[in-house]
């Protein structure tokens, strides 16, 4: 079974950003998981924020995958140019190969909105993929500035004519 959800239900069709939270529930072991991302036209991604390796065409791979595992993995979604506006709809399959009993495909699907700017208000935001989506970020230290900062009072110059 897969469980998608959106950071964002809603999405800016132009420059817009949101995050895809993909959960592979327990099933059948696999030698290698495949997981693909089918995405409508005008919609993007980015490489998958869990480090798991990916081919040329985009498949996710997992490999190994035991009967209890629970796979989480999550890809950055994002437009680059007008796409065209209303409901969408984006296709995770997960293709198991080399396992005992594994079907050969599960899908789930899972609906966004893609909005103009002006029409986007405030978009409700998840606060379960958020929390993951920052887990899996580098914790940051704010840029700290070793050198003092040396204030100088102002100097004034005065010029002959």
């Amino acid at each position: 079974m897969i469980v998608c959800k959106l950071a964002k239900a809603v999405m800016e069709h132009e420059e817009g950003l949101n995050h895809l939270w993909i959960r592979l529930m327990p099933g059948a072991a696999a030698k290698l998981v495949r997981l693909r991302v089918l995405l409508p036209e005008g919609l993007h991604r980015h490489r998958n924020a869990n480090g798991f390796e990916e081919t040329a065409a985009g498949d996710i791979l997992i490999e190994n995958v035991s009967d209890s595992d629970v796979l989480d993995v999550v890809v950055e979604l994002y437009t680059s140019e007008p796409a065209g506006t209303g409901a969408k709809t984006i296709v995770v399959e997960r293709i198991a190969d080399g396992g005992e009993r594994s079907p050969a495909a599960v899908r789930q699907t899972v609906s966004i909105t893609l909005l103009p700017e002006e029409e986007m208000g405030d978009a409700e935001v998840d606060p379960e993929v958020l929390r993951y989506v920052k887990s899996l970020q580098p914790d940051r230290e704010p840029e700290r500035n070793d050198r003092p900062e040396r204030l100088m009072p102002p100097t004034v110059i005065t010029i002959d004519p």
